[in-house]
């Protein structure tokens, strides 16, 4: 942080930063009200069936909005937005123990999505309400030699990560926590 610069008055700071004519904030340096990331992907539809995703160097496949046929073959929308939420669970939980030195010898999820009204995207006669996630629950196994702390961990590391947060706030959010030594 350059300190010799000096500080953007609130009402005229720019988001953008040095690149909007801001030289206080980022890239010179974070304010504390900066705390914002933008995360872009391009999305094309080269064919009925399946979007294309490209983030970075990386690129994924996703089917349908909703899928009931098991025989599909691409996840669909719902099911990786399922996928990503207990992914930044399993993911997040391994991170912030290996940060703290908490022991996890093993950890996996079970994700169970609800959807209220899944007729509706099929169109279906009498259907008027909109087809929403009704309820996530996610329960977490961890194996550990260190189940008090792993427990301590676990409620901290959910209030970091940002889909969690995000759905906690518009949906009923379920997180169980199962040690196992």
């Amino acid at each position: 942080l350059n300190t010799g610069i000096p500080p953007t008055a609130k009402a005229l700071r720019k988001r953008l930063g040095f690149i909007a004519g801001d030289s206080a904030g980022y890239p010179n340096g974070r304010r504390v009200s900066d705390d914002v990331t933008d995360i872009s992907l391009r999305v094309t539809a080269p064919d009925r069936d399946v979007a294309r995703v490209s983030t970075g160097r990386r690129q994924f496949a996703i089917g349908r909005p909703l899928e009931f046929d098991d025989a599909s073959p691409r996840v669909a929308a719902l099911e990786y937005a399922l996928g990503a939420i207990g992914g930044e669970v399993v993911n997040g939980f391994r991170v912030f123990a290996h940060r703290r030195r908490v022991p996890v010898e093993a950890i996996e999820a079970t994700v169970t999505g609800q959807l209220a009204n899944g007729l509706a995207y099929l169109e279906v006669v009498g259907e008027d309400q909109p087809p929403t996630i009704a309820r996530i629950h996610i329960k977490v196994f961890v194996a550990t030699t260190e189940p008090a702390a792993a427990q301590t961990l676990f409620a901290h590391m959910l209030n970091r990560l940002p889909l969690v947060c995000t759905l906690r706030e518009t949906t009923d959010l379920a997180i169980d926590l199962v040690l196992t030594s």
